[in-house]
């Protein structure tokens, strides 16, 4: 029998902008879709295939899917191709978030139909500091894939996992993200909608440094998602203090201005050119942009006055979406009549589903403070693995943010990250300080406490 070869390319591509997503989605979902049909189980004696998609044989139908397939890649490497731009660059992307925060990162890569024979096998890796090499990412209560999409889940962020992250699917792999975790160092504004009285702060507008062909703006977040269902609740929304280059064929030695650098007078304006343009490459290859207190980015490029002087910015809206429908497993006979019902929302499960994983351990956190202190700030360890924004309980109250600023005239009151802020703190402000959340439309514990306690000063130099 003639052995049958067959020779096909093996590309491996880049990271995809955001225009890419839809045609990836498209030549995923046909690769998904060829595979989940059923295919006829060979008899004994008949020739087996390596794959119908190297052997479609004189069946119509396959060739017509192998040749969509197989366009819809080619379109994909059009559009990767067209995006490197003229330096023939990937486009890695930097990422800010806040500590505690949550991130989503997208495999965003071109896959062949002849690398398609397992198309959900996507392996993460990352590099952080205090790792030697890149190694693959460890999955866990705060580090999730999703089945559908292989898009990586990063939740309850630290400072310990910034770093770089990729993906690889067979020989195809992506450029990289590099996140970067900041704690509450990053100045952040509340500001207000347009509509807003003009005495509100409102959204800044960007930023254009004509000198260097730059521009300052903020980089906007999707919506979180809503605090409360079937009732008005809240969400928010994060814009990233971002700096990218405008016209990067337009930058040259000789549009600079040493005006707008922090360098020396000492300097010549060769080496402030030189030293500025070097700091401009690397904006070069993120087009999408580089936050502004970015490692990533230059120190001479952070330290500019229309740089270093912008916030980034957080706006809060009110919203109303549906509860989502509880999930309920159901027994029926031979005829179709149920004879048991277990409402998994509730909590409540049957024999037959078996024993349920059990929830996270509860995380709890001790404070001690004294009464001289002027400021503490209350932060809950962990959250839901969400973005959706989260109540407070003090004890077995929950704290309406409104009424306390009122209540307190002031002195205590919750900040646009979720942080419990007081001012002044008095000996009666000590309770256990719970994060919960919302889930199908009823606040839940969700396993995470802080106990504060405060202590008047003279107590507490006693004890030293």
């Amino acid at each position: 029998m003639m052995k049958l070869l067959t020779v096909y390319c093996l590309l491996v591509i880049i990271l995809l902008n955001y225009s890419e997503g839809f045609i990836f989605s498209k030549l995923k979902g046909k690769i998904k879709e060829f595979f989940s049909k059923k295919r006829k189980i060979p008899q004994e004696g008949e020739f087996v295939r390596e794959s119908e998609l190297y052997y479609p044989g004189m069946n119509r139908q396959l060739l017509e899917i192998i040749g969509q397939m197989w366009e819809q890649y080619y379109e994909c490497l059009n559009i990767s191709h067209t995006t490197i731009g003229p330096h023939r660059s990937v486009m890695p992307e930097a990422v800010m978030v806040f500590e505690g925060g949550s991130v989503k990162f997208g495999s965003k890569v071109c896959v062949s139909p002849a690398e398609a024979e397992d198309p959900d096998e996507v392996t993460w890796m990352h590099h952080t500091k205090s790792m030697n090499s890149t190694q693959p990412v460890q999955f866990g209560e705060h580090t999730l894939v999703s089945p559908e999409d292989k898009m990586l889940h990063l939740y309850n962020l630290q400072q310990t996992d910034s770093g770089q992250f990729l993906c690889k699917m067979g020989n195809a792999v992506t450029a990289s993200y590099f996140l970067h975790v900041v704690n509450d160092s990053e100045p952040i504004v509340n500001v207000y909608p347009d509509t807003a009285p003009r005495n509100k702060p409102h959204r800044r507008p960007p930023k254009i440094v004509n000198e260097l062909n730059l521009e300052v703006f903020s980089n906007w977040e999707p919506w979180s998602a809503c605090s409360q269902c079937n009732e008005v609740g809240k969400r928010v929304r994060f814009g990233m203090c971002t700096v990218k280059l405008i016209d990067e064929d337009a930058v040259n030695n000789e549009g600079y201005n040493s005006t707008t650098t922090s360098i020396t007078i000492d300097d010549t304006q060769e080496n402030i050119d030189d030293q500025m343009n070097k700091s401009i490459e690397i904006l070069k290859l993120f087009k999408k942009g580089i936050p502004c207190r970015s490692p990533l980015l230059p120190e001479k490029l952070r330290n500019l006055p229309q740089i270093s002087g912008r916030q980034s910015e957080i706006i809060t809206g009110f919203c109303k979406s549906s509860c989502p429908e509880s999930e309920v497993f159901e027994i029926r006979d031979e005829k179709g009549n149920i004879i048991e019902r277990a409402n998994n929302s509730a909590g409540i499960y049957s024999t037959l589903q078996g024993v349920p994983s059990i929830p996270p351990d509860v995380q709890r956190v001790s404070l001690y403070e004294d009464t001289t202190s002027n400021r503490i700030t209350i932060k809950c360890p962990g959250n839901l693995n969400s973005d959706t924004p989260v109540l407070w309980q003090a004890g077995d109250k929950y704290i309406n943010p409104m009424l306390i600023l009122q209540q307190s005239k002031g002195r205590i009151y919750m900040d646009g990250l979720n942080h419990l802020i007081i001012n002044k703190p008095r000996v009666a402000d000590s309770n256990i300080y719970s994060h919960t959340g919302n889930r199908n439309g009823t606040p839940s514990y969700v396993g995470r406490q802080v106990k504060f306690i405060i202590s008047p000063a003279a107590l507490q130099k006693d004890g030293e």
